[in-house]
């Protein structure tokens, strides 16, 4: 038989909650582990690629790929670039679409510089590098030689590497160059064809000056030879001709070059005629010999009035028809000295009439020339 036995034991007594305990517990917050807040606008990461243009370098082409944050500096990229390929920021000349990097405390954000955009870094003045160490044992003239020689080939293709940074930057001098030496235009992206090809033209263009100076020089030596002397001022008169033209090019290139639109010159019939009206308006005779405009009012001497017929001097008669208004219109001629199936020929072959006027006119009429300046 089981038995369950009861203990009754007292119920302990509720805690006492007062109201200051209360008070602080809703003042108190929860305590959680902190965890930094990293906004995604700021610290965004962008991939950015960097063409390396190193002339003094063995490998003077290469890309760098850097992770980058929207408000990290140029400054902080140079030392990025200087740990990631070995160059000095003050060696650096960053590009960003065609246009150079100069203010340092100007971060990516600033700059518009966005995941995937691709910067040209181009290396010059790097201490050191124009002599090869073994150079250093040689004499001081030799040294000094090598060191002259080095730095006018390194100057010249930083000055071939900023003209193309450059052109790429400006379309209208691409497409201006696209006109001109489309072989050069095509190589623009490339870097490495870009330099030999200007280079090429320039070496080409030092040779041929050579070449007429030796030439002009080996007919001075027969001073009476009349021949001789027509080919010397032929050939003086061609020099002028092509260094007038390249002052008028750097000088004055609107004057040469209209991005493609054609100026609309105005036809005789078009030219305002208040001028011509006024002076052929009808007078009535005035005093002391003068004869007075009936439609201006103006005053003219007697040696300047015009002859007048009857039916001139009839107030209300209409005004004479001048030539001009009654002839038909005609096309506006050349400019004196230019024949006009040279225009037309240069104006077949892709020219301006402006241009192949000017031209003409800068080779005398010779059409083979003016071709030769437009198009070369």
């Amino acid at each position: 038989q089981l038995r369950l036995a009861v203990i009754s034991q007292p119920l302990p007594s509720p805690p006492v909650i007062s109201i200051e305990s209360i008070r602080c517990q809703q003042t108190k917050s929860p305590s959680y582990p902190s965890v930094g807040r990293i906004t995604s606008r700021s610290r965004a990461r962008v991939r950015i690629t960097l063409n390396v243009f190193n002339p003094h370098g063995g490998d003077q082409d290469s890309l760098v790929t850097l992770e980058v944050f929207p408000d990290m500096t140029v400054s902080t990229l140079r030392e990025s670039v200087q740990s990631e390929a070995g160059i000095p920021p003050t060696s650096q000349h960053i590009y960003h679409n065609g246009r150079l990097i100069s203010d340092d405390a100007k971060t990516m954000e600033q700059l518009q510089i966005g995941d995937g955009d691709m910067l040209a870094v181009h290396v010059r003045d790097m201490r050191g590098s124009t002599v090869p160490p073994e150079a250093a044992g040689r004499p001081p003239a030799a040294a000094r030689q090598q060191q002259s020689a080095a730095t006018a080939a390194a100057g010249a293709e930083n000055d071939t590497e900023m003209l193309r940074l450059q052109i790429l930057g400006d379309p209208a001098v691409r497409q201006q160059l696209s006109r001109q030496h489309p072989e050069l235009a095509a190589a623009i992206e490339d870097p490495a064809r870009f330099r030999r090809i200007f280079l090429d033209s320039q070496d080409r263009e030092r040779r041929e000056r050579e070449m007429r100076q030796r030439e002009i020089e080996r007919l001075n030596e027969d001073p009476f030879n009349v021949e001789n002397q027509r080919r010397i001022e032929e050939m003086i008169r061609q020099e002028r001709v092509m260094e007038n033209l390249q002052n008028a090019m750097e000088h004055n290139p609107e004057g040469m070059y209209d991005d493609g639109q054609e100026i609309s010159f105005l036809g005789e019939a078009e030219i305002p005629k208040e001028e011509e009206a006024i002076v052929q308006e009808p007078t009535i005779p005035g005093p002391a010999g003068t004869a007075i405009g009936q439609r201006s009012g103006a005053v003219m001497p007697a040696q300047e009035a015009p002859s007048q017929t009857p039916s001139q001097a009839t107030p209300g008669a209409p005004p004479p028809q001048t030539q001009a208004q009654a002839a038909p219109q005609q096309p506006a001629a050349p400019s004196a000295g230019v024949t006009p199936a040279h225009v037309d020929s240069l104006m077949a072959m892709g020219a301006t009439r402006e241009q192949a006027i000017q031209a003409l006119q800068a080779a005398e009429d010779n059409v083979d020339m003016a071709a030769s300046l437009i198009f070369f």
